[in-house]
């Protein structure tokens, strides 16, 4: 009995390493990991199992959102569309059962298993880059070429691999800020001087991906965990060196027809065709349909067809001459959703999460929340499967983990 439950448990470990490298599983079987971590998890309760009972309001608690986005089918004008986004973003469902049958058979995270699923989920970011980066080196391009076409090349023409540079950015964004973490943990000097260049290549690449919200939002979260882990100076001083690297890597790194994306804040109108204008529309019809229909929103699979009809009316054009655009923004996707009501158990659900957080002081784990919570300000980042995917299993991994103790 016991070796079955030491096997069960180590395919357990092992499934969440598989997890946290699933930046190098091609995207039709990123499912493949988070099935074998389900299978495990149910094996290991069925032979581990306690007195204690399945922990149905913690599940609730870490589901709410998809929860709500089901009851909302029953007043959705596109049944076809619900079922398609539901299943887009059904890790937001399948992490918190799957973590919930662990916690009810009592599965302790062990310290060394932590360890190596933010190592390899940092690795897995450098093997992604490097590999894609002399992929398309070795085609038709040189450095230079391969530097200023990087972003767009991984977008379109990385086979099963391809993810959009604001999902892209996420994942490096998540991987710097568990090299702080790493960091700060780390005792051997040699080790954190490696961890410290690391984190400087990943704000190279930031800067040659050049989303101008995920730099903002990772600026932002970078100086809440390093505030925490570090004194204000050396916090300051870290965060400076980071800005002025990806700052001169913006400036002096060839670009796509050498358009400083970052300008576009400074030139803002509604007729231009920058993804910051694009956005200004888009928010304007997605305000304008929150006005009509406020309390229950549009339901999971109306939304869209609203937004286009605004997009019509107002002959909104974009630049990729794409006439169909979600709403750029998850808070406002929400409310479109399942409105102001559903909105608010959402946030209130947060609310909950976050006191567990502090209560083990998993600054980590917020710092990482917040950095999502950011970047839906700019991004329906759960309506995507990678940015569900991701989203989900943090969100549960640091919901369950123990508390975190510094020296």
């Amino acid at each position: 009995m016991k070796e079955k439950t030491n096997l069960f448990s180590k395919l357990v470990n092992l499934s969440l390493l598989l997890c946290s490298i699933i930046l190098l599983i091609p995207n039709k079987f990123k499912a493949y990991p988070i099935i074998l971590l389900g299978v495990s998890a149910i094996f290991y309760y069925i032979k581990n199992r306690t007195e204690q009972k399945f922990p149905f309001k913690k599940v609730g608690l870490l589901s709410l959102l998809f929860l709500i986005f089901i009851v909302s089918i029953a007043y959705t004008g596109d049944l076809k569309s619900a079922f398609t986004k539901l299943s887009t973003m059904s890790s937001l469902l399948v992490f918190p059962v799957i973590f919930g049958l662990l916690d009810a058979s009592d599965y302790r995270l062990k310290t060394t298993i932590e360890k190596r699923f933010f190592l390899l989920f940092i690795f897995s970011n450098v093997l992604f880059i490097i590999v894609s980066f002399c992929y398309f080196w070795n085609q038709e391009f040189n450095f230079s070429e391969t530097i200023v076409h990087y972003s767009n090349l991984v977008s379109l023409r990385f086979g099963a691999f391809s993810m959009h540079p604001i999902y892209f950015s996420l994942y490096v964004g998540v991987a710097m800020l568990m090299l702080v973490h790493t960091i700060k943990q780390e005792k051997n000097i040699l080790n954190k001087i490696g961890y410290i260049m690391v984190f400087a290549f990943f704000g190279v690449i930031m800067a040659i991906l050049m989303r101008k919200g995920p730099i903002i939002y990772l600026m932002l979260s970078l100086l809440l965990l390093m505030f925490f882990y570090f004194k204000i100076k050396k916090a300051v001083v870290a965060l400076g060196v980071l800005t002025l690297i990806i700052a001169l890597s913006i400036q002096y790194l060839p670009k796509y027809k050498n358009i400083n994306r970052f300008e576009e804040l400074v030139n803002l109108n509604n007729t231009g065709k920058s993804s910051t204008n694009a956005r200004i529309n888009i928010y304007h019809c997605a305000v304008e349909k929150i006005a009509e229909k406020p309390f229950l929103g549009y339901g999971i699979g109306g939304v869209q067809s609203h937004l286009d009809e605004c997009y019509t009316a107002k002959k909104i054009t974009f630049e990729d001459n794409t006439k169909s655009y979600n709403s750029h923004n998850q808070y406002f996707g929400i409310i479109l959703t399942v409105g102001i009501f559903g909105f608010l158990l959402y946030l209130a659900s947060l609310y909950q999460i976050i006191k567990v957080y502090i209560s083990k002081r998993s600054f980590l784990g917020i710092s990482i929340l917040a950095f999502f919570l950011l970047n839906f300000l700019s991004e329906n980042l759960i309506e995507r499967e990678n940015g569900a995917l991701l989203y989900a299993l943090l969100l549960c991994f640091f919901f369950y983990k123990k508390e975190e103790s510094y020296s």
